[in-house]
């Protein structure tokens, strides 16, 4: 994809999405939230629900706008050299309270982004987490279906490592256990695990929040694929079919590679999962 394509959609990215009902001030005592995930791993349905509440700015990953920049322009060991709180700073500023930030957790070790947005926000962190087979899978094949990343950005986006030394940071920070959703069990006990959710970051719920109308016109600057799961959504909901490293569309060849990243996953995965609400 040529930088003259990608610079309208980074405007889209990096622009906060303001529902008309939101009031000034934040929501009772949470000015806002960081959601962290891994890709396929029901975050931006999560931020659809987000934004399905009407009382939250939604920002849709600026730290991955400002990385697939860099990755367009010089290619992956140039995008994992950026220093993303430099890039991110001014941005930042400008947020808007009461606000929802979702971003990937690969991008937020690039420049400590942790730390920098709690220097400057007022928020509660949230992770996310999916069983490593199925979101390695996932990411997998969309990345054979599409010309935007190359299959070694499986093994660099879907790391499960960070995500366990960003919560170990989080930790260290405020010296508390920290908010960690299992998104498969958010996908077969959505109400159960949205309302803890909400009494854990201490905003209300509701349950009618848990139902939308599909958005084909969600991110509309993306169309390899990304999006498609999330633009026909209308709730939380299990996958219609689990992946396996025996699909046919999973390159024999591939197969030794996923599965060793699947094992390490996995190890870290059910660590993380003892925690999760």
């Amino acid at each position: 994809m040529k930088l003259s394509k990608i610079l309208p959609i980074l405007f889209i990215f990096f622009a906060n999405i303001t529902h008309p009902a939101i009031a000034s001030q934040g929501v009772g005592s949470t000015k806002g939230i960081l959601l962290v995930g891994n890709p396929r791993s029901l975050t931006s349905v999560f931020e659809r629900y987000m934004r399905n509440r009407g009382d939250f700015n939604t920002y849709f990953e600026p730290a991955m706008a400002k990385y697939f920049q860099k990755y367009i322009e010089g290619g992956r060991e140039v995008a994992k050299q950026v220093n993303l709180e430099i890039e991110l700073m001014d941005l930042i500023k400008e947020v808007k309270e009461p606000f929802f930030i979702k971003e990937q957790a690969f991008t937020m070790e690039k420049g400590d982004l942790i730390r920098s947005y709690a220097n400057l926000l007022d928020y509660k962190i949230v992770f996310i987490i999916r069983e490593p087979s199925q979101a390695v899978l996932s990411m997998y094949k969309l990345v054979k279906k599409t010309s935007e990343l190359e299959d070694e950005d499986v093994y660099h986006h879907l790391d499960y490592s960070i995500m366990e030394r960003l919560a170990k940071q989080v930790y260290t920070m405020t010296n508390r256990t920290p908010i960690l959703i299992d998104a498969n069990k958010l996908a077969n006990e959505p109400e159960a695990v949205i309302e803890k959710f909400c009494d854990a970051v201490q905003i209300p719920f509701d349950a009618k929040h848990l139902s939308w109308d599909q958005d084909p016109n969600l991110h509309p600057e993306e169309n390899q694929g990304w999006f498609t799961a999330v633009r026909k959504s209308t709730s939380f909901r299990a996958a219609a079919k689990r992946h396996s490293l025996d699909d046919p569309d999973v390159d024999p060849k591939d197969k030794a590679s996923l599965e060793k990243l699947i094992e390490k996953n996995l190890e870290i995965y059910e660590r993380l999962k003892a925690f999760a609400l």
